[in-house]
């Protein structure tokens, strides 16, 4: 795990690339604290911060190919590291590292940009040809670790950290469009990021930038597959998912340093700390966290720990606490993310490294994979949705709710307007007053909907569940989730692994039909039959609670409230230009309204201070 950087001149623009490389790493010290690397000639630049998990003493970075024609830089894990080194060295080729960085030096010899269909790991990396002036980017398949990059007459950059690239493009200003879909879903969709002319790589593609300035996006990963798979049996079914999992787990607790578990208690990180337990033949280390005063998983928990004699760690989150962590949280975060998880991920994520554990697994993406989320059931979300949504979206919905047809799906435009209102919790009535200009909070509804329609494939006009998990894994999933996880691992210099995202487990998953998958109309239907008897019964039949904050009783408690008035009573100037700070005002005023609006408020809150520490550069300090 790492933070990558570089620049590739495309003329002679008087640009200092080592002064800037420098500048540029110097930013992401956290993301690696334990190594860094440098390499330029007159065309380029490449930076490198690492963090140490595989080959501590001989993996130092950049590596280059013996001929010194390619040099490549990673930021993240390649699993399957050993067995293509095993592979290549039949081939003739020599290493002289044990690292997992060298296997894609001389896999690229070999297959050129069709090299990444080879590896199996979460990733950001980078090929630089020396002979043919070329640079590739590659993302991984899911979206894991971030890349972004950005271009202009003179130069291309890319960076691990968006605030890196400020570095070289300092003067890049705040994108509207980005702030209105931040409010609308809590994070800043791909490919767009909050500054203008500044863009993600997208998941499963790579880009390959020419000296002359000329760059190519390409995609070479998707799911293909939909319900098509056709199995004799429900077991046959289940261990495929079983053999799937084992596998992924067993590659993916390589490494040179320490390894521990995050278990929240529930079904999918109890699963990866069972089948951890059955391989490691010693204590897992696992690290849980519960809130004063919301929703506590701590005895569930304690109980799967109990169960497979892990070495268990708790910890109890106060509300009090939040006036410190936040300000902490604001300095490591490059772009807004209002999800309120960040502070227990934060937080559990300090214990992790204060414990001596560097790399971390966790069950992330179980839900978008083996369907665990209510909205996959719509029923279940369409008066809620319909609820926040202003009079003319409801208007447009007629007669829905009591014509849904689970099993025929609802058509593509009402869905998609539902799934857009429910997915963030935003209340959109709440935004339809909050903006001088009336129109932008259609525009945040109508972005959404367009992104929905964009990742619905091959569906014109209704939607099943595998949809559904479709959209959720290619946007909230990679735009918040995965970002989140990053974000708030990696700011304590914390690798976080996620089992249940290899590309084989997903694409088999996706491949599963949906009467399987949601096997007895239950939410994770098939995953519960598979986990029978592995996991205690009172884990299999809770319900969803997520890692969330308990952020209605810490307002109540007046915790985070007097937080919240700051947006009235010294409100952002980028605000004053575009809302109405009085709504903003009356709606902490009405104590029986206020929860419905705490998602908004929260990520108003949290653009503010990160407006103000990375854009206005002042100290965070919270009363």
């Amino acid at each position: 795990m790492c933070g990558i950087c570089g620049i590739l001149s495309f003329n002679d623009n008087g640009v200092d690339k080592r002064e800037i490389i420098n500048e540029m790493t110097s930013l992401m010290v956290h993301r690696g604290p334990d190594d860094d690397g440098y390499y330029f000639n007159d065309e380029i630049g490449l930076g490198i911060r690492r963090l140490a998990i595989i080959d501590i003493e001989g993996g130092h970075q950049p590596i280059l190919s013996e001929d010194g024609r390619y040099v490549v830089i990673l930021n993240g894990e390649i699993y399957n590291y050993i067995e293509l080194r095993q592979m290549l060295i039949r081939k003739g080729h020599i290493f002289k590292t044990d690292s997992d960085t060298e296997v894609i030096v001389h896999l690229f010899e070999e297959k050129g940009e069709e090299c990444v269909s080879e590896l199996n790991g979460m990733f950001a990396f980078t090929v630089w040809d020396n002979v043919k002036k070329e640079l590739f980017l590659f993302r991984d398949r899911i979206g894991i670790k971030p890349l972004y990059y950005t271009i202009d007459d003179h130069s291309f950059a890319f960076a691990s950290h968006l605030l890196s690239i400020r570095k070289i493009r300092p003067k890049k200003d705040i994108s509207f469009e980005s702030f209105l879909n931040y409010l609308g879903i809590s994070y800043v969709p791909y490919p767009e990021t909050i500054f203008k002319e500044i863009c993600k790589l997208e998941p499963g593609h790579f880009l390959k930038v020419k000296k002359n300035g000329q760059m190519i996006n390409k995609k070479y990963w998707d799911i293909k597959e939909f319900g098509t798979l056709d199995l004799p049996s429900i077991e046959d079914y289940r261990d495929n998912i079983m053999e799937l999992l084992k596998d992924s787990i067993n590659i993916q607790k390589r490494s040179d340093v320490a390894v521990g578990t995050f278990l929240s208690g529930g079904i999918d990180s109890s699963c990866i700390v069972a089948l951890l337990s059955e391989q490691l033949g010693r204590p897992v280390r696992t690290f849980s966290a519960g809130f004063e005063g919301g929703l506590n998983e701590l005895p569930y928990a304690k109980m799967v720990a109990e169960k497979f004699g892990t070495d268990h760690t708790e910890l109890m989150i106060k509300g009090s606490e939040l006036p410190s962590v936040i300000p902490e949280i604001i300095d490591m975060m490059d772009e807004p993310l209002s999800d309120n998880s960040i502070v227990p991920t934060y937080m559990l994520s300090k214990l992790a490294v204060k414990c001596g554990v560097k790399v971390v697994l966790n069950g992330t993406g179980g839900d978008e994979l083996f369907g665990g989320y209510e909205r996959y059931i719509p029923q279940t979300i369409i008066k809620k949705a319909v609820n926040s949504l202003p009079g003319r979206f409801r208007k447009s919905i007629g007669s829905l709710v009591s014509i849904v047809d689970l099993d025929k799906g609802l058509k593509l435009e009402n869905h998609a307007l539902l799934f857009a209102a429910s997915i963030s919790g935003t209340n959109y009535t709440f935004l339809s007053k909050l903006f001088k200009d009336k129109t932008n909070y259609e525009r945040i509804l109508d972005d959404v909907i367009e992104r929905y329609k964009r990742f619905v494939p091959g569906c014109k006009k209704e939607v099943s569940k595998s949809h559904l998990m479709y959209f959720d894994l290619k946007n909230y999933l990679v735009g918040d989730v995965l970002s989140l996880l990053d974000k708030m691992t990696m700011a304590v210099s914390l690798e976080g692994r996620v089992p249940m995202l290899d590309h084989r487990v997903v694409e088999f998953c996706y491949s599963v039909p949906d009467s399987v998958k949601f096997r007895n109309g239950k939410l994770k239907g098939l995953l519960k039959s598979t986990l029978q008897g592995v996991l205690p019964d009172e884990i299999m039949h809770l319900p969803k609670s997520g890692f969330a904050g308990p952020i209605r009783y810490w307002t109540e408690k007046h915790l985070i409230k007097s937080m919240f008035e700051q947006l009235v009573h010294n409100p952002l100037p980028f605000y004053c230009e575009y809302l109405n700070i009085g709504i903003i005002k009356e709606a902490l005023l009405h104590r029986e309204r206020y929860w419905r609006f705490l998602p908004t408020l929260f990520s108003l809150y949290i653009f503010s201070l990160w407006y103000r520490k990375h854009i206005m550069r002042e100290d965070i300090v919270i009363q």
